[in-house]
C-alpha cells in the first residue's frame, strides 16, 4: 500500500476497464478509486458492525493534501462512536 501523495496520485493511470481501489498506508479508510474516466477519494470504515463510506471528492479539483485531512476528520469523527447522555 503506497502513501496517497499528490505525486503519487498524479501519475496513476486511468483504468482501461472495471475500477482499481488504492488505498492508503497512512490513514486508514483513505482510498481513491481510479476508473475509466475519474479518479474519486473516499473515505470507508467499519462502525458499529457496517461499513460506512463517504464520497469526499473527485482527483484533482480535491487534492491529495485534502482528502487526507478530510479523511482525518472522518476518522476523528466516526472513532468518537455515539454520544451517550446530554448535559
Amino acid at each position: 500500500m503506497p502513501k496517497l501523495t499528490e505525486t503519487y496520485v498524479r501519475k496513476i493511470s486511468q483504468t482501461k476497464s472495471g475500477t482499481q481501489k488504492l488505498w492508503d498506508s497512512e490513514i486508514k479508510g483513505l482510498v481513491l478509486f481510479v476508473g475509466k474516466k475519474a479518479k474519486t477519494w473516499y473515505f470507508q470504515k467499519d462502525v458499529g458492525g457496517q461499513t460506512k463510506r463517504v464520497l469526499i471528492g473527485r482527483y484533482p479539483v480535491i487534492s491529495a493534501v485534502a482528502a487526507r485531512q478530510t479523511a482525518l476528520g472522518f476518522a476523528l469523527e466516526w472513532g468518537r462512536g455515539p454520544v451517550s447522555g446530554s448535559r
